[in-house]
């Protein structure tokens, strides 16, 4: 298990999620005015239009993958950096290719989803 750990934390999700929580802060200090909505699209959307993005992935692939939490009008600040942590160490073509070659079990994938929720929630109510 240790050398999942390393593998995780050079990952640095913590890193994504606080970055996350600081761009939305940063924006609703900015759009004083902008609905909650607005705020958490305008986040997905810096998102994906960012130049750095994880090797492999295209802008399109991204794009695809939070159109509907970018049509979800419901959606939440925790729902939002849930969905881009998921994506980026579970979901996408970059992390499929890590779990694979590093032989991930589904156990640790499972402990470390909910490691990164938990973090997330943690995160969420300093906001």
């Amino acid at each position: 298990m240790n050398m999942f750990l390393k593998i995780l934390s050079k990952l640095g999700y913590k890193a994504v999620i606080n970055t996350q929580i600081e761009v939305y802060n940063k924006f609703k200090k900015q759009y004083p005015e902008v609905s909650e909505n607005d705020l958490l699209n305008l986040l997905i959307v810096s998102r994906t239009v960012t130049p750095v993005r994880l090797p492999g992935v295209s802008f399109l692939e991204e794009k695809t993958h939070y159109q509907p939490i970018l049509d979800n009008p419901n959606k939440t600040l925790e729902h939002v950096i849930w969905a881009i942590a998921k994506y980026e160490y579970f979901e996408s073509e970059y992390a499929h290719a890590r779990i694979q070659k590093h032989k991930m079990p589904d156990w640790f994938l499972g402990e470390m989803k909910q490691k990164i929720q938990d973090y997330i929630k943690k995160m969420i109510k300093k906001v």
